[in-house]
């Protein structure tokens, strides 16, 4: 989470209390870091690094000088996290606890600290980290700025500037464009549940921001769009210098409303209006697929991606009177080599990690950016198949949360299959049935043929791999999947998908809209399947 605190960088081992801090008389804009001894060597200097470039953009892109010093904490665990918010941010323990939950950094204006959970998703990749501490020394900036006085500013505009600032600070350290964070947000409010709407937050304070956190509201994504919508009406060369100026008038207005019409030359109320007229219309844009070909893929190639997306998405429209909700981008690479740097450059991983993501992939990608391997697509039904197995992929996620499919692998990804083998059938090339004969001429071929039970979790399927191959538990769960729909439909696997996300377990859901345990049917099919392998 963000809050309202401090800056600096060094190195020391804390204890259980760092010093006890008072802010010094005599300040030079210092940022140091301070990091428990057990403290991954990469974090500190990550953090030291982000520190460095902070103020380096602070001075060169907003033109303001951080005046007062900064120390950074960084709290290898989730406990020691907590503890330092007790005796260092001065929180009770209870909403220590609360926050340690919820946040990756909190930032605390009257002893000019920053406090980082280490153990917090957001600081397990460099991209994401570089924007979450950027984010918290900017709580300290407007602090700085506000002469102390964040508390009349309006919230919602505190953290959704930080986190402006945080997206552009990752943008120019190399990570990915401020322009694909705000389509990662767009797309989390379009494929959430429930969101926060803006007129809840304008007026919001910390209490019920946390409320709204801990009810997965979205306050973040919301407060990031409407910053986002905010400057894109200021023009290029005032941008930064509004979201400044504006916190140096809550120190002259004492009122963080005031402020904002001074600032940015409209009510709070014309801004609602405004804002809310663009986020509607940008809500109920269909989802775009952007086709990012590199010089070596011809435009033929691309075209046919572009193609074979759009038949996806008919499948949606026509069998499940649905549609992709959040717009993608599908970068295609060339060679085998140039899609493992692709995947390194995309999603910020090390060579080593990503080598390791694409040694027995075709594509890999996340909520909005895919990368696909065209050198492993060499007809068209293939690049088809592809396709249309990420389009499902992303449909999935936005009807049923991840953690909740988690629960029946096999059905998850037997379906992306199952889909995609039909979009090919779609195309007029091969049908479902000639696919269905291939898995099964494949099967033949396997000394041992696993149960779907063996394929429920991600760690189950992952460790099947291992044991098995690949493309005999793909090969199975497809059939598995295929079994289900021949019986029920293509409906069922809607109706599945929306259970799911109803029940929030995969295996309940099953035995809701199939009638019958996963566990049975696992049995069940076994069975037929032995039958049909002889």
């Amino acid at each position: 989470m963000k809050k309202i605190l401090a800056l600096l960088i060094c190195i020391g081992a804390f204890a259980l209390a760092f010093f006890l801090f008072s802010p010094p008389a005599k300040t030079n804009g210092t940022i140091e870091v301070i990091a428990e001894a057990t403290t991954n060597q990469k974090m500190i200097d990550d953090t030291k690094k982000t520190a460095t470039f902070f103020k380096q953009f602070l001075t060169e892109d907003m033109h303001i000088e951080l005046t007062r010093d900064v120390k950074i904490l960084i709290c290898p665990t989730r406990e020691s996290y907590t503890t330092v918010l007790q005796r260092e941010i001065h929180l009770p323990k209870d909403n220590a606890i609360r926050q340690a939950k919820l946040s990756a950094g909190i930032s605390n204006d009257k002893f000019h600290m920053v406090a980082l959970n280490g153990a917090a998703e957001k600081m397990k990749t460099p991209q994401n980290s570089t924007s979450a501490i950027a984010h918290e020394l900017f709580h300290q900036v407007q602090a700085q700025l506000s002469n102390d006085k964040n508390d009349k500013a309006l919230y919602w505009l505190k953290e959704g500037t930080a986190d402006f600032i945080g997206a552009t600070v990752a943008e120019k350290s190399g990570y990915q464009s401020r322009e694909q964070w705000k389509l990662d947000t767009i797309n989390a409010l379009r494929t959430a549940p429930s969101y926060a709407s803006a007129s809840e937050i304008m007026h919001i304070d910390l209490e019920e921001w946390t409320n709204l956190m801990e009810q997965d509201q979205s306050p973040y994504q919301m407060s990031d769009l409407m910053v986002c919508y905010l400057v894109s009406q200021q023009s290029n060369d005032k941008s930064y210098a509004s979201i400044a100026n504006y916190f140096r008038l809550v120190d002259q207005l004492d009122d963080g409303d005031k402020a904002f019409e001074q600032a940015f030359g409209l009510t709070v109320n014309q801004f609602l209006v405004n804002f809310q007229r663009w986020f509607l219309d940008t809500m109920n844009k269909p989802a775009q697929i952007e086709i990012i070909r590199k010089p070596e893929i011809t435009p033929e190639v691309a075209t046919d991606v572009e193609h074979s997306a759009a038949l996806a998405r008919q499948f949606f429209q026509n069998k499940w009177n649905s549609d992709l909700k959040a717009s993608q981008r599908i970068v295609l690479t060339e060679s085998k080599d140039a899609y493992t740097a692709a995947i390194a450059k995309e999603f910020n991983l090390s060579a080593e990690a990503a080598t390791q993501k694409s040694k027995s992939s075709v594509w890999w990608g996340n909520n909005s950016t895919t990368v696909l391997d065209m050198s492993a697509l060499s007809t068209k039904h293939q690049i088809i198949f592809a396709t249309a197995t990420i389009m499902m992929k992303r449909f999935e996620l936005q009807v049923a949360p991840q953690k909740a499919m988690s629960t029946l692998c096999w059905l998850t990804n037997g379906s992306a299959d199952v889909i995609a083998a039909h979009t090919v059938e779609m195309a007029g090339i091969y049908t479902l049935e000639n696919y269905k004969a291939s898995w099964l001429s494949s099967l033949r071929k396997t000394t041992v043929v696993p149960n779907l039970a063996e394929l429920k979790t991600e760690q189950a399927w992952e460790d099947a791999t291992t044991k098995y191959s690949i493309s005999t538990i793909s090969n199975l769960s497809a059939l598995a999947t295929a079994s289900l729909i021949e019986k029920y439909g293509f409906e069922s696997v809607y109706a599945w998908l929306e259970a799911t996300k109803e029940y929030g377990d995969a295996e309940k859901a099953f035995q809701a809209v199939y009638g019958i345990s996963a566990n049975q049917f696992a049995t069940d099919f076994k069975k037929s399947l032995t039958r049909q392998l002889k």
